[in-house]
């Protein structure tokens, strides 16, 4: 079972560029250097400066024994670029799916809420089987990516579009889906955040690396 870890931040919009190539240049490398590692991915939000990064591993032992050096790339990040760090939480990868596109900019669909810890379970199985056949269906669609901490409930349910009409467009289309999977889960609140991914790093199918 792959495990992600999610940091959001926060800079200057002013200094958005100075971030993102700092993502690229200091983390990355980072965390390419150790064991399990799969992926790194950014999101921002231009306007507000906000930023979510995601980073993936094959375990949660390798994911736990990279956390000095997560730690070490967020201050140097904090001191390079300004950022704050808003929160940091971990969980596991349970969906990768994707249309096998190759498309950048993309347009994420950042949606968050909290199942009722005995219910996880069945809020997998229906983004597995009901949610993941409706995303891939939406024109644009490029790619769906899904975690859950299990200790608190939190989920994530990130999908991923080719333009900002899709996206839209795939927001209006799964509003009856999010009614039924919070009511699967028990959760009260959904949130739902649009951003831009503007880096992606991980591993191919062949054991390589590709940057987008």
């Amino acid at each position: 079972m792959p495990y992600m870890r999610v940091v959001y931040g926060k800079r200057d919009p002013a200094k958005l560029e100075l971030g993102i190539a700092n993502f690229k240049e200091k983390a990355v490398p980072a965390g390419r250097s150790r064991p399990g590692y799969l992926n790194s991915t950014m999101a921002v939000d231009r306007q507000t400066g906000e930023s979510v990064t995601v980073t993936g591993w094959e375990t949660l032992d390798a994911m736990n024994a990279s956390d000095e050096m997560a730690q070490g790339t967020r201050r140097q990040a904090q001191e390079a670029t300004g950022a704050v760090i808003l929160d940091i939480d971990r969980g596991e990868l349970f969906l990768r799916h994707g249309s096998g596109k190759v498309v950048r900019p993309l347009f994420v669909r950042w949606v968050e809420a909290y199942a009722e810890l005995d219910r996880i379970d069945q809020e997998i199985e229906f983004v597995r089987i009901k949610a993941k056949d409706f995303f891939s269906a939406q024109p644009g669609f490029v790619a769906l990516n899904c975690g859950v901490n299990r200790m608190s409930g939190r989920l994530w349910i990130a999908s991923s579009w080719e333009t900002a009409e899709a996206r839209a467009a795939a927001g209006r289309a799964v509003a009856p889906l999010n009614q039924e999977g919070a009511r699967i889960a028990g959760a009260k609140h959904l949130r739902v955040t649009e951003l831009e991914l503007v880096f992606f790093h991980g591993r191919t199918a062949t054991g390589g690396f590709s940057e987008a």
